[in-house]
């Protein structure tokens, strides 16, 4: 449902989101939903469209995480959001089904944990990731 997508303008659009500028900003995400709406997508299919592919095929669920605990809420306490966030980590990459890409998307958020970049919308991301593909 995304062949109409351009790979590298959308990243470069996501990429203008983090823009100084909120006008730029707030540009780029209007012309990105439009064009999710105009290929006939949806952000769910875009965010999902190499994880689980086989599972989605298929209609079954693409991941057993086992018991992924309460996600519902973040834990206020910063060490306590790494130490999940890179339990989240280990139960994705111990598929051995995973893309390269999305393996390394996972080596890269454990980079970011250690070097205290990964934000709370980072942690929340993760944990709706989580809930996504274990449903």
């Amino acid at each position: 449902m995304t062949g109409s997508l351009d790979r590298g303008e959308l990243i470069s659009l996501l990429e203008t989101l983090g823009s100084d500028n909120d006008e730029e900003a707030l540009a780029a995400a209007r012309v990105l939903d439009t064009k999710v709406k105009v290929a006939g997508s949806t952000w769910d299919e875009l965010l999902l469209a190499n994880l689980g592919a086989e599972a989605a095929e298929s209609g079954g669920a693409a991941y057993d995480l086992g018991d992924l605990g309460n996600l519902d809420e973040l834990p206020a306490d910063a060490a306590a959001k790494n130490a999940e966030s890179l339990a989240l980590i280990a139960k994705l990459l111990a598929k051995p089904d995973n893309s390269d890409e999305f393996r390394q998307e996972l080596e890269d958020y454990k980079a970011d944990i250690a070097a205290g970049e990964f934000t709370d919308s980072d942690h929340r991301y993760l944990r709706a990731l989580c809930k996504r593909l274990s449903a």
